[in-house]
């Protein structure tokens, strides 16, 4: 009953992430350029309250004062930067072809110590030797686990001491169904459990940390931290996540895009924050009456 339950477990489990995959990568497709434009949108509004909002009133003096034209020069050199390593994270393509991925892969077998294979027949030999590794990996490290489990295994006894002899007996605790014979003692029919199923172990596991495996899915030697992206159908080199807002993997080719998009981001957040810190104190002051003021004369609805 339990094997039963054990392999129709794992085959629904492995059902409902075929199901996942194979929605969730048309519905990435279909969203990308969708999130992509409520990214700009967001920034386009944000970008229109600073200068027609925000700008007046850290700088009532006018634009070209000392102030408006820090200010400016401020968010700018922000704003640039975003939009710059925005669209670097968008358009740069992690892609597992072309010269660019294999001048890196190359020297990335060179620095691990790997023999990459340079035509198909190598690749070939290469994947029969993975899956020949990796299924004696799995061998071993089953019968590591039974091992251990054994020696986890309780012995399951009680002491018995004899006071005239101030010995001790150790008898097995009865299990299962026991019968009293003539003297005294349990004789115990214990019921037999069937061995558990030996679980599949994915190869990753058995890899070490700089070790090269092979990707099924691209036919390729998969470098150490690389990953196949479902989305783009690509084998990822350092692959970090797939980005649903710009539309692509990040990974090698792309990574320090991404990272100086989200740290100017994060300067943004807290130059926003600093001046929007005075205005929301202020509202109920001079200040705030006379920027209403200012608002009607220019003919805004206030």
């Amino acid at each position: 009953m339990s094997k039963a339950f054990d392999t129709a477990f794992d085959g629904a489990a492995e059902c409902v992430g075929q199901i996942i995959g194979f929605i969730f990568g048309p519905l990435m497709i279909f969203l990308g350029p969708v999130m992509v434009l409520i990214s700009l949108g967001i920034i386009a509004l944000l970008s229109y309250t600073f200068f027609i909002i925000v700008l007046p009133m850290l700088a009532p003096q006018g634009i070209i004062s000392g102030d408006g034209i820090l200010h400016i020069s401020i968010v700018l050199g922000i704003l640039m930067n975003v939009l710059y390593n925005y669209y670097m994270c968008c358009m740069v393509k992690n892609v597992d072809v072309g010269p660019k991925y294999d001048a890196v892969v190359k020297d990335l077998a060179l620095a691990t110590g790997f023999a990459y294979p340079e035509t198909d027949t190598d690749v070939e030999q290469f994947r029969l030797d993975y899956a020949r590794t990796m299924k004696e990996r799995a061998r071993k490290k089953r019968e590591d686990e039974n091992a251990a489990r054994k020696d986890r295994c309780e012995v399951n006894e009680w002491p018995d001491v004899d006071h005239k002899s101030a010995t001790t007996v150790l008898r097995r605790r009865p299990s299962g169904n026991t019968n009293n014979d003539a003297s005294g003692m349990s004789s115990i029919n214990a019921k037999t459990t069937p061995a558990p199923r030996p679980s599949r172990i994915p190869p990753w596991m058995l890899l070490e940390p700089q070790e090269w495996g092979y990707c099924t899915k691209s036919n390729k030697p998969k470098p150490p931290r690389s990953h196949y992206d479902a989305v783009t159908k690509c084998l990822i080199l350092n692959m970090d996540h797939y980005c649903p807002w710009t539309f692509n993997a990040v990974g090698y080719f792309n990574y320090r895009y991404f990272v100086t998009f989200i740290l100017h981001v994060f300067l943004g957040m807290i130059y926003a924050l600093c001046i929007g810190y005075a205005p929301f104190y202020n509202r109920s002051g001079p200040l705030y009456d006379k920027q209403i003021q200012l608002s009607r004369d220019a003919g805004h609805a206030t």
